[in-house]
């Protein structure tokens, strides 16, 4: 069997278990697998570090496409969180720069939905340069991340010309949208391109939010709870009939529970 148990990993010091899967191939290739179909967050996180840590084994270099593909996945996973934010909307509650928000200077204070959305932003972004570092120097890449978070436009320049210089050209190409400084809507433009099926409208957005039974894109059940408290929120009435099913026919408890929430409170409110 081919299969790589990791069930006790937690148990054992990682260091050994780094040295017991590069001797591996076998299981260095699970993992290498395991990231294709890796939709929970712990999970693909804890999948990055363990290829962290075994990145010279000849099978990673040789798996380069896979992990390329990876890449590629968070770069969506990001822009997808991005047009979300966008399409929910950020009027009077802060800015948008693309990869990051700031919610200090707004009017108006942000909702669940408008701060869960940047922190998923800004996961994808850790996550695709900790597949970076699975095939680059994880301590330039490293350092490449933390100058473009630096807001220190020198500093971020500097991270933009490294990563220019040593990604493939393919790669580079699918990259620079993500790290540059277009303007936020270009940036949604490409994500228009990168996702063409994402929800246009808000009232679409959300019903697809609500209506996701199981785990959400990335695991878990958050964006769909957060939804359900944007309705309230908002007292956007004309899904009141959709919280209701959701709390009928969900079989996430944490769901179900927010939904009779929501559904208390309208009926108080309406009452």
């Amino acid at each position: 069997d081919s299969r790589f148990e990791f069930s006790h990993a937690a148990d054992i010091d990682r260091a050994v278990l780094s040295r017991a899967i590069f001797q591996n191939p076998e299981a260095v290739g699970a993992l290498i697998d395991a990231l294709d179909g890796a939709r929970d967050r712990f999970l693909r996180r804890k999948l990055i570090e363990a290829l962290g840590d075994v990145r010279k084994s000849p099978l990673v270099a040789a798996r380069g496409d896979a992990i390329e593909a990876a890449i590629r996945h968070e770069i969506v996973a990001h822009f997808r969180a991005l047009r979300y934010l966008a399409t929910i909307g950020i009027g009077g509650k802060g800015t948008l720069d693309g990869r990051r928000s700031d919610w200090t200077g707004g009017v108006v204070a942000p909702g669940l939905l408008e701060n869960l959305l940047p922190d998923r932003m800004e996961e994808h972004l850790r996550l695709f340069f900790g597949l970076l570092a699975v095939l680059y120097p994880p301590r330039d890449i490293w350092a490449a991340h933390r100058s473009l978070l630096s807001g220190r436009p020198e500093l971020r320049n500097t991270a933009l010309e490294y990563i220019d210089n040593t990604l493939s050209s393919a790669l580079r190409q699918q990259v620079a949208p993500l790290l540059d400084n277009r303007p936020v809507d270009e940036k949604l433009r490409h994500a228009a391109v990168l996702d063409p099926r994402a929800p246009a409208s808000k009232r679409d957005l959300l019903l697809g939010l609500l209506k996701t039974e199981g785990a959400e894109e990335g695991g878990g059940s958050g964006l769909r709870v957060a939804a359900l408290y944007h309705v309230y929120t908002e007292r956007l009435a004309d899904l009141y009939g959709v919280v209701a099913e959701i709390g009928a026919s969900t079989r996430d408890a944490f769901v179900a529970e927010t939904a009779a929430w929501v559904r208390g409170r309208v009926s108080r409110a309406d009452g």
